[in-house]
């Protein structure tokens, strides 16, 4: 029953995290957000090490 109600905590996290679309930023800091996504991609092995693990929600 414990392990139930901990993956339907999880999950109603996971759902509340991923409906946070709207940012509130200034003119400024949007520019600053587009600069950021203009730059070319950069290898990082950290995130790609974190990328290829399953997500906590998903383990049993």
């Amino acid at each position: 029953m414990r392990a139930g109600w901990r993956l339907t905590a999880c999950q109603h996290a996971e759902q509340a995290l991923l409906d946070q679309r709207l940012l509130m930023v200034s003119g400024r800091q949007y520019q600053a957000i587009l600069d950021m996504l203009d730059r070319p991609e950069q290898d990082n092995p950290g995130l790609a090490d974190l990328f290829s693990r399953p997500p906590v929600w998903d383990a049993q």
